[in-house]
C-alpha cells in the first residue's frame, strides 16, 4: 500500500502546487492532496485484488544441483512487454543470475506475466540471461546482456549453496501486483538474502 499512498500523494501535492495562483485555501490544498492520496490507495487496491497468483517452480537440474556454491551475483534488466499494465506503467523486468563455482548459471526471477518465481540453471551467461529476456516479453539473442546492472553485480563473501537459495524461495509469496509487487522488489530482497547469510 506505500507505493500507492506514496504516488497519489505526490500527484496530490503537484496538483495543489499547480492550483497555487488560484489563491485556494490551505483546506482546497489539503483536501486535493488528500483526494490524490485517496486515489492512489485505490489504485493500489485494485491492483492487489487483480494480482496475478502464481507458483514457485524450482527446475529439476537446480535441485540435483544442490550441494552447488554460489559465487558472483550478476543483476540484469530489460523493459517488460509480456503484461500489458507493466507495458502502461513502463516498467522494467529485473532478474538475478547466480554464478557458481562450477560455472552453472542459475536464473532467478520472478514473472511479470504469470506471478510464478523460477530458478532455473544453464551452462553459459548468455542462455541465462535470455531465460530473462524472454519472461519479459524480449527478442532472445539481441546482446541485451549487457543491459546489467553494474553496481549490483558483487561476490558472494560466504559459501552459499544452491539449497539455501532454494530454501529462500520457497518461502517466496508468488503473486504479481503492477503497483506493488515487481521483480525489481524481488531481486533487492534476493539480494539481501544472499548478502545476509
Amino acid at each position: 500500500m506505500g507505493q500507492g499512498l506514496g504516488g497519489g500523494a505526490l500527484l496530490g501535492t503537484a496538483l495543489s502546487m499547480a492550483a497555487a495562483p488560484a489563491r485556494t485555501t490551505l483546506a482546497n490544498h489539503l483536501a486535493i492532496i488528500a483526494t490524490g492520496a485517496g486515489l492512489g490507495l485505490a489504485l493500489d487496491f485494485t491492483s492487489d485484488c487483480l494480482a496475478k497468483e502464481g507458483k514457485v517452480y524450482i527446475h529439476r537440474d537446480v535441485v540435483l544441483s544442490a550441494q552447488d556454491v554460489l559465487r558472483h551475483v550478476y543483476t540484469f534488466y530489460a523493459p517488460c512487454e509480456s503484461n500489458a499494465m507493466a507495458k502502461v506503467f513502463h516498467q522494467k523486468h529485473e532478474w538475478l543470475v547466480l554464478e557458481s563455482e562450477g560455472r552453472r548459471f542459475y536464473t532467478v526471477q520472478k514473472c511479470p506475466a504469470s506471478g510464478n518465481v523460477v530458478m532455473d540453471v544453464r551452462l553459459s551467461l548468455r542462455s541465462a540471461n535470455d531465460l530473462g529476456l524472454v519472461a519479459a516479453g524480449r527478442p532472445t539473442q539481441t546482446g541485451e546482456i549487457r543491459q546489467h546492472r553494474a553496481d549490483m553485480e558483487f561476490d558472494i563473501p560466504n559459501d552459499v549453496q544452491v539449497a539455501y537459495m532454494v530454501a529462500w524461495l520457497r518461502k517466496e509469496d508468488p503473486r504479481w501486483s503492477f503497483s506493488t509487487e515487481n521483480s525489481r522488489q524481488f531481486t533487492t530482497r534476493a539480494r539481501y538474502a544472499l548478502n545476509d547469510f
